[in-house]
């Protein structure tokens, strides 16, 4: 019975011969499907930087998975230069 157990983890464990090609076609359409559309960047009030995994939905932050990793060095591009308030779309997308 132990021979039956050890043989069934080998088998779970050793991996197909056509793992190799399915992960390369996983990465490519993860690679294509996860790029985002041109222009799209997420801006915070505070000026702070991020780097990590952001959930999104509807332009809102659903789960972060991010470190900060330092400070805007200017004006975000929905602040409203005129006075010392937020444009209409104050959310950062």
């Amino acid at each position: 019975m132990n021979d039956d157990i050890a043989d069934e983890l080998v088998d779970a464990v050793q991996p197909a011969p056509d793992t190799a090609s399915t992960l390369e076609r996983m990465y490519a359409w993860l690679r294509d499907a996860g790029r985002p559309p041109t222009g799209v960047r997420v801006e915070t009030r505070s000026g702070a930087l991020y780097s990590g995994v952001i959930l999104v939905h509807q332009n809102v932050p659903l789960v972060m998975f991010a470190l900060r990793t330092g400070e805007r060095t200017s004006a975000p591009s929905w602040w409203n230069h005129s006075g010392d308030t937020f444009a209409d779309d104050d959310v950062g997308f």
